[in-house]
């Protein structure tokens, strides 16, 4: 039973349970158990006590279970414990902070680019056709995640404002970029361009849409010229329509907004973007996959997961030249078991990280004087500690001002340079002693 062994050493590294006999922990067992881990042990109680007890106790505790995994993905059935849809699945998939990070990613690739920008934005569906569920009403809006509901974001957005829509059933962008289309369409099929009529998309917001005597066969075609040569440098679709067979060489980023797995579908979505352009023989396509995760649900590793699927078996070079797989090649500090930390010990773990490089970096290329030694304590304590402040600041975990944040640091850098004749040489004397070959 692989799936129990593995919860069995994550409880084993929380401190729950003891090692078991030969048991031999490895990076994937070295942290907490999770919200799999935990219905794969509850499962195993369930189906192999549970339910085979008449305890009133065990009765009452098995009720407990079944109200307790629909929250979590999971359902109780005679057989066992089943999985199932999460709410909290849903709203990860959908979350309208992936529409925020689009928009975020147009306004960094035009400032890369500026004109030569050609984006692609795929999205799983064009609208959200099923009603929301009842707990998800408030937390989630009725379009959250839908193409339409970026190109209304992207339209909102300087960066993003000749951005066009395009789908099985609909051609929508902002009425400029709108009547521009039907003048391009003109320049080769006046009779189609006569047909074709801007009109509000309804809503009051800057959406229109093209209506008029074509089908996707013939829109798609114009529109993918129309975006190769300019008119268009933002363009939002779906999976389905801009998947197999669909090709613009000149696009020059792709915005995965897709929740599908298959490697079928992912090698399809990617390959959009990897087309050689002869207009532009130096032109390097930039492959943006956007999760969305919690810490404050125990699913909330769910879209991190999909990503890990996504990646699985796709090969690349880190900075140092090595060759890994799965997330790794995107991020070396990426790991396929959980998501990145975002709250306080993940800051201070980057923090730290960049601090211990920086005084390594100095120790290598100098002498340990008193001087350097200062120096390196005040230099590494302001940038620990800016370091940390910024990614409080962008992570909405601070609600301080700037200058109570500069505050801050001078105060941390004065303590720390005036501690150092006090900390530092007993602890490089206790260092001696434990690793004399490690100190000089």
């Amino acid at each position: 039973e692989p799936v129990l062994t593995d919860a069995a050493l994550r409880l084993h590294h929380a401190g729950l349970l003891a090692l078991p006999p030969g048991a031999r922990p490895t990076e994937e067992h070295r942290r907490d158990p999770g919200a799999d881990d935990w219905v794969a042990l509850v499962g195993d109680w369930v189906t192999g006590h549970l339910l085979r007890s008449r305890d009133p106790a065990d009765l009452e505790a098995l009720e407990g279970v079944r109200r307790a995994l629909p929250a979590v993905g999971h359902v109780l059935t005679r057989a066992g414990v089943r999985r199932g849809r999460s709410p909290i699945d849903r709203v990860l998939a959908r979350s309208e902070a992936k529409t925020t990070a689009a928009v975020e990613i147009a306004r960094v690739e035009q400032l890369a680019l500026g004109e030569d920008r050609r984006l692609l934005v795929l999205c799983d569906h064009e609208r959200a056709t099923a009603t929301l569920p009842v707990d998800l009403v408030g937390v989630l809006t009725e379009q959250a995640g839908s193409a339409h509901a970026v190109l209304a974001a992207l339209l909102e957005d300087p960066a993003g404002a000749d951005a066009l829509l395009v789908t099985g059933s609909t051609v929508a962008g902002s009425a400029a970029t709108l009547t521009a289309l039907v003048e391009h369409v003109a320049a080769t099929d006046p009779g189609l361009a006569r047909t074709l009529r801007v009109r509000p998309a309804g809503g009051g917001g800057a959406v229109h849409r093209l209506e008029g005597a074509w089908t996707s066969r013939r829109w798609v075609l114009h529109v993918t010229r129309f975006f190769e040569s300019g008119g268009t440098t933002v363009l939002v679709g779906t999976r389905g329509l801009l998947g197999e067979g669909w090709d613009a060489r000149s696009v020059s980023g792709l915005v995965d907004l897709t929740s599908v797995t298959t490697t079928t579908a992912v090698v399809q979505t990617r390959g959009r973007a990897l087309r050689t352009d002869p207009a532009r023989p130096d032109k390097v396509a930039v492959n943006w996959s956007v999760v969305c995760v919690s810490d404050r649900h125990p699913r909330g590793d769910r879209d991190w997961q999909r990503l890990v699927r996504k990646h699985a078996g796709f090969f690349g070079v880190d900075e140092t030249g090595e060759v890994v797989d799965g997330v790794g090649h995107i991020d070396p500090a990426f790991s396929p078991y959980a998501p990145p930390a975002d709250h306080v010990a993940g800051r201070w773990a980057l923090a730290l990280t960049v601090v211990g490089y920086v005084a390594g970096r100095v120790r290598a290329e100098s002498s340990p004087t008193a001087t350097t030694v200062v120096g390196t304590v005040a230099a590494s304590s302001f940038v620990g500690t800016s370091l940390f402040a910024i990614t409080g600041l962008l992570v909405g975990d601070l609600s301080v001002g700037v200058g109570e944040l500069l505050l801050v640091i001078g105060v941390a850098v004065l303590w720390d340079v005036v501690l150092t004749p006090f900390v530092l040489p007993p602890l490089m004397a206790l260092f001696r002693r434990l690793e004399p070959a490690r100190v000089t």
